[in-house]
């Protein structure tokens, strides 16, 4: 009986987070914007990972530019987004796999089509050497309630890349089955 219960919770509990990340995405983004070092958002959500990957047998490769300006963001959902994908880099590696964590300033990537200049953006890349995605998985891969895990729900990708969005920022995938995959978050330093 008593085990019933603990199930019948757990799935509650599993349902509310579902409808509100469902509710989220609705949504209008909170604009609580502040000039934030981006190496200060990475740092506090690799000592939450960190143990996760140690337990594979793996560790974290930091990578960080120095001369990275301060960008203008919401500092908890810019949390969200990158717990999202450091645990998502985690999750795909091998037992004894590295996660690189990559910074670095670029001037020329154009975020939107009709940029007719490139804008300076700081570049976040997170690249894992595990199993990578096959082209339904990438084609799906921000698609609401798509998901590869047994406790998925889905929205993970969906809401991290709405707010980055939401920062006037783009984030490009790339991936190769048993090779792994490197997502780059571009996020403009003066935002428009």
């Amino acid at each position: 009986q008593r085990e019933y219960m603990e199930i019948v919770i757990e799935e509650v509990d599993r349902i509310d987070r579902i409808v509100k990340k469902m509710m989220d995405l609705t949504r209008p983004a909170f604009k609580d914007f502040k000039q934030i070092n981006i190496h200060q958002v990475l740092e506090e959500i690799l000592i939450l990972e960190k143990e996760s990957l140690q337990r594979k047998g793996g560790g974290f490769i930091q990578t960080y530019d120095p001369s990275l300006p301060t960008i203008e963001a919401n500092k908890d959902e810019l949390k969200q987004v990158f717990l999202n994908l450091v645990k998502n880099a985690v999750e795909a590696s091998y037992e004894g796999g590295q996660v690189t964590i990559t910074t670095e300033f670029n001037n020329n990537y154009t975020l939107k089509k009709n940029d007719a200049l490139p804008t300076n953006n700081i570049v976040i890349k997170i690249a894992d050497s595990g199993v990578g995605m096959n082209e339904t998985i990438k084609k799906n891969l921000f698609t609401p309630f798509f998901t590869t895990k047994k406790r998925g729900t889905g929205l993970g990708m969906m809401s991290s890349l709405k707010i980055i969005e939401s920062h006037s920022g783009k984030i490009k995938v790339t991936s190769e089955e048993n090779i792994g995959t490197v997502v780059q978050v571009f996020l403009p330093v003066n935002r428009k």
